[in-house]
């Protein structure tokens, strides 16, 4: 309504890509309607009521964020999985298998809302992310790469096996939007070098989570 108000000709929105997951397990699996999907995901739409839609609606649907950030919060998912990595939380027990994620650099998906607004054809919606998943054993190893982190007790093993590797076609993103993504190699390095420069990140060795049961007893 807001948009109609104000007579603009797009309003770019943003919504995870797990929307579009869901959605797609909602249309192959049943189980939920399509109503129920929406209310849990987001709907375009107001129940009950209907608008002159004089715009258009563009979505653009990013996947796990990482990157350097400029808030000094920690309760976001991916900060906390880097901050976790990093304080030894994973080390002794490993980190969770299962499904992978996909990544992408919260640059990229700002610089894609940006290609949205200033681009009069982007329509619809667009996935912004790498195009495989990659798993939690996968993001300490780039760190572990880096000689700053490496001293950090950053876990070597998994827990469990990888069960899931999601693949994304972001063809549509580098065609409208020139989404040029960068490394997530890079881009999780970054955002922990960014996390241990603001102190957000305790470098101590011997919290419980990373202490072998007996030797936390004496």
């Amino acid at each position: 309504r807001a948009c109609v108000r104000a007579c603009v000709r797009a309003c770019v929105r943003c919504a995870c890509v797990l929307a579009c997951v869901v959605r797609a397990f909602v249309r192959q699996r049943g189980g939920w309607t399509r109503e129920k999907a929406d209310a849990g995901m987001g709907s375009d739409t107001l129940t009950g009521q209907k608008y002159d839609v004089s715009y258009d609606l563009i979505t653009i649907n990013p996947s796990f964020v990482t990157g350097p950030s400029l808030s000094t919060r920690t309760d976001g998912e991916s900060t906390k999985l880097i901050k976790n990595l990093l304080e030894g939380v994973f080390t002794l027990n490993g980190t969770k298998g299962g499904p992978c994620i996909s990544m992408i650099d919260v640059r990229d998906v700002a610089a894609a809302h940006v290609a949205a607004i200033h681009n009069p054809a982007a329509f619809g919606r667009y996935i912004v992310s790498s195009n495989q998943g990659i798993s939690h054993l996968e993001v300490a190893g780039y760190l572990a790469a880096d000689a700053t982190l490496a001293a950090l007790p950053l876990p070597k093993h998994a827990e469990s096996p990888t069960t899931y590797r999601p693949l994304f076609n972001t063809a549509k993103a580098q065609r409208d939007l020139g989404l040029r993504v960068r490394q997530i190699s890079e881009s999780v390095v970054e955002s922990a070098l960014a996390l241990l420069a603001t102190g957000l990140v305790s470098t101590s060795t011997d919290s419980p989570s990373n202490t072998p049961p007996d030797a936390a007893s004496n």
